[in-house]
């Protein structure tokens, strides 16, 4: 038998009802926004990664140069290892990659920042280009392109970032002391202070001692292997020779021993 769509059933009918098209557009409208903000928050920390790994290989080829000034002891300006900024997008790294003892043009290695979300280098006073030098003690000399010393400060700053708007969010700051110490840092942060060492001068003659002497960048000739004199062999005692006994002799009166297989007998002989 057929139901009759009593005002009951109607009732019924509509509170079963589904969900309205304003409330289904509001619930993509909400996810669009949540979905927009994750990209644009996962956008925002590579490019802070990114900034971070420049800066950091920035920091990683000075101390590479600091080492290679170290180890190879150069008394030129020309033959300290150097990188050399050209302008806000490059540098150049300049080391001994060929372990010859000296550097050479062809081993200058370049290295672009362009194309990067406007990745730069900025610092105080900087005329390009600007040239960090390492010496043989390890310390650093940053002049500028007007031949001006300065501070050593790098900042890679991103974007519309500049010295009056760095901050540890868009910038990263490398610092380089005079002692060659290099720390790397956020934007805004205070890098720490290392002032240089004092470095004593000796001379040749003050309270030495006379069997040393004091040591020069130059290397020194080494002294020739004294070449040592044989020992003589001591000369061996002769020993004399054994005297056997005949059979009946004495080995007491006769200074003999009885040869075998006589036996010195009660008698005294050998037998």
């Amino acid at each position: 038998m057929k139901k009759l769509n009593t005002p009951t059933n109607k009732k019924r009918f509509v509170s079963q009802s589904g969900k309205s098209l304003v409330e289904l557009l509001l619930v993509l409208v909400i996810s669009a926004i949540l979905v927009t903000m994750a990209l644009t928050r996962n956008d925002r920390a590579q490019s802070n990664l990114q900034r971070q790994n420049f800066a950091r290989e920035f920091k990683n080829n000075l101390e590479r140069a600091r080492f290679d000034s170290v180890k190879r002891r150069p008394s030129t300006n020309s033959q300290m290892s150097q990188i050399t900024i050209s302008n806000e997008t490059n540098y150049n790294v300049l080391t001994d990659t060929n372990q010859n003892g000296s550097l050479e043009s062809s081993e200058v290695k370049n290295i672009t920042l362009s194309n990067r979300n406007g990745l730069k280098i900025l610092g105080t006073n900087f005329v390009f280009p600007v040239t960090i030098r390492f010496n043989w003690r390890g310390q650093s000399i940053v002049r500028n392109g007007n031949g001006e010393e300065i501070e050593g400060k790098f900042l890679f700053c991103e974007g519309v970032c500049s010295l009056n708007t760095a901050n540890n969010t868009n910038s990263n700051l490398i610092s380089v002391s005079t002692s060659g110490t290099i720390a790397m840092s956020g934007g805004s942060d205070s890098p720490a202070n290392y002032n240089a060492p004092n470095v004593s001068v000796v001379n040749s003659n003050t309270n030495i001692n006379p069997w040393m002497t004091v040591a020069s960048n130059s290397v020194s000739t080494p002294l020739p292997t004294p070449t040592p004199s044989a020992t003589p062999q001591p000369t061996s005692t002769p020993v004399a020779p054994l005297i056997f006994c005949e059979s009946g002799e004495r080995p007491l009166q006769t200074l003999c021993i009885c040869k075998l297989p006589m036996t010195v007998r009660v008698n005294g002989k050998c037998m």
